[in-house]
């Protein structure tokens, strides 16, 4: 947040906007939110040189999450997910999504 607060701040919106922009998004869209504003983190600093909105940026790197969930679901739907439970696979697609974000 410290990233995000540092290279978006604008006067009239304080720390919690930000952090409901993170939330909404995470409702609307398959990426979490801790992984949106890690992601933000890596990206702040280009989206604001590029004159991009706080908004903007993080909807741009919530899409970019959720495609790449959306790809790893498509790739491995075919393997044999039938004996993980939710929590496993919920854990492996952190894994993956983290694995394919930092790449």
């Amino acid at each position: 947040m410290t990233a995000i607060w540092n290279n978006f701040q604008e006067g009239g919106k304080s720390l919690e906007y930000y952090a409901d922009i993170l939330s909404h998004l995470s409702a609307q869209t398959a990426a979490d939110a801790d992984d949106i504003a890690s992601g933000m983190e890596k990206f702040a600093a280009a989206a604001d040189v590029v004159g991009l909105s706080y908004e903007n940026a993080a909807a741009s790197v919530a899409l970019v999450i959720s495609v790449i969930l959306a790809i790893y679901l498509e790739v491995y739907s075919a393997v044999d997910l039938a004996v993980l439970d939710h929590q496993d696979k919920a854990e492996m697609l952190q894994r993956v999504a983290m694995t394919l974000w930092c790449a």
